[in-house]
């Protein structure tokens, strides 16, 4: 097992539903840790690059019109095979597709643009969306190797956010 970031996005319709705290402790339920959170505006860049490999498709335009449309509720969540977890926590991309118990499968539209919420599908793809979506905290955190275990990194691939000697710098 690894220790993984996972970036997951409430989006407008999930807001508009009063679905936030519902999602939020569907991944803490799971045994995620919440590391970071923030309620924001994408800008139309942000989302193109989030949706990057979804530009080609048909229905990107109806899809960054959509994700325009309101605020997001962005968070970061830590904890081992955090991807895989938060994806199941999620369900299939297609809402019709998905189990019941999950976030699309239980409360999301049938269709491919109001998902309720996006996450992240790779450790990769979360330190990439992190630093799109929370530039401020998270630009130039370097991916960690992924072939060494956790006790060998250098220091510089241990996030700033989960260093816990500036937790406690912040709470004095």
């Amino acid at each position: 097992m690894a220790h993984e970031f996972f970036l997951s996005l409430v989006k407008p319709d999930g807001i508009e539903k009063g679905l936030v705290g519902d999602i939020i402790g569907r991944f803490e339920k799971r045994g995620l840790m919440l590391v970071d959170l923030k309620w924001t505006r994408l800008t139309e860049q942000q989302i193109r690059d989030i949706y990057l490999d979804k530009q080609t498709e048909d229905f990107f335009p109806e899809l960054l019109a959509f994700m325009q449309s309101g605020a997001v509720v962005a968070s970061v969540w830590s904890g081992e095979d955090a991807v895989a977890k938060g994806r199941q926590v999620i369900g299939s991309k297609q809402p019709l597709d998905s189990d019941a118990g999950t976030i699309r499968g239980g409360m999301a539209a049938a269709d491919r643009i109001h998902t309720l919420v996006h996450g992240s599908r790779s450790p990769e793809e979360a330190y990439a969306e992190m630093q799109i979506v929370f530039p401020e905290r998270w630009e130039g955190t370097p991916v960690p190797a992924r072939d060494r275990p956790a006790s060998e990194a250098p220091k510089s691939d241990v996030p700033p956010i989960m260093r816990a000697w500036e937790f406690e710098e912040e709470l004095a």
